[in-house]
């Protein structure tokens, strides 16, 4: 007797997973960058190796997201089987971005391809043959790549994701050489805006962009509505050459804003990032560097200014 049964479709593994995973690797290749100086050859190829793998994994996941059959070498031939047990050949790093270009409208610069093609080609070199790689060779590329995943990875990660990229988003930007490699990343979008750029108070840049209705911070990626407030504050600000007391420091969250608002006729102090209130006599300048500062509650009159860092007494 012969019975046909129906096979069960297997389900499709969740892009989350591969998310999840690119970002723990590069997450670990961060913590060794965070001390570079003294890295061994062993560490230089974790750091590669992690880096790659995670860069890869995070291409192949938007890929997943658009349709699985695209992280295939071969998408024509993609199968639910090969994809559910892992025993596919999926395409490799450098195929990735080709794809998210044609599929999902990603327009990725030569600069950024050349970066991605040197960290595979030294991730292929240190695992497979005996060389060495300089580390003031890595460090540069590491942190061009890393700047990259940022912009990569913005927009549509999935909800559960945002809090572990925005952890090793805060991580990067301590480091003094990813800041600077992210400036380098921006330089040029950034200057077509001119001087029309003003300050992110999560990232303590002036990159912050009015675009298309929006404004987004171009070295964080952040895009918040206090955002609006902040612009509004600091071109009020420039426009009557920083006489008008709208930016302050606020030592009680120890945000470098404040906006002098008009409220019912009256004016209050509010800070827009932990938004609160102060009365306008509590605005007091420091006497050596003269900048704007919100005292902490119940503080008296010699304080430390987060801006000279200085205890001082104010005026």
């Amino acid at each position: 007797m012969v019975t046909n049964k129906k096979r069960k479709e297997l389900p499709l593994p969740e892009p989350m997973v591969l998310v999840r995973h690119s970002l723990d690797f590069l997450e670990s290749s961060v913590r060794l960058l965070q001390t570079p100086a003294g890295c061994s050859q062993q560490q230089i190829r974790e750091i590669v190796v992690l880096l790659a793998i995670g860069a890869e994994q995070l291409l192949k996941s938007r890929l997943m997201t658009e349709d699985w059959s695209l992280v295939f070498e071969r998408p024509e031939e993609a199968d639910r089987e090969k994809l559910f047990h892992g025993t596919l050949r999926s395409v490799a790093g450098g195929g990735c971005l080709p794809r998210l270009e044609k599929t999902c409208g990603l327009v990725v610069d030569a600069k950024t391809k050349r970066a991605f093609e040197r960290l595979w080609s030294f991730r292929n070199q240190l695992v497979h043959c005996p060389v060495r790689i300089q580390l003031n060779a890595l460090v540069p590329l590491a942190f061009e790549v890393l700047s990259s995943v940022v912009d990569l990875s913005e927009g549509w990660l999935p909800v559960e994701a945002k809090d572990q990229r925005e952890r090793l988003a805060a991580s990067l930007r301590t480091l003094a050489p990813f800041r600077s490699a992210r400036h380098s990343t921006i330089s040029s979008a950034l200057n077509a805006f001119g001087t029309a750029s003003f300050y992110c108070p999560k990232c303590e840049e002036r990159t912050i962009i009015h675009e298309d209705g929006e404004r987004r911070c171009m070295f964080c990626t952040s895009v918040d509505e206090i955002f609006q407030d902040i612009s509004d504050v600091h071109l009020r600000n420039e426009a009557d050459g920083g006489t008008a007391g709208d930016i302050a420091t606020c030592m009680r969250c120890d945000s470098w804003y404040a906006a002098v608002l008009e409220r019912r006729g009256g004016t209050i102090v509010r800070c827009l990032q932990c938004w609160e209130p102060a009365d306008k006599s509590t605005l007091r300048h420091c006497v050596a560097c003269d900048h704007w500062l919100i005292p902490p509650v119940g503080e008296g009159s010699h304080i430390a200014c987060p801006d000279c860092s200085e205890a001082v007494g104010l005026k």
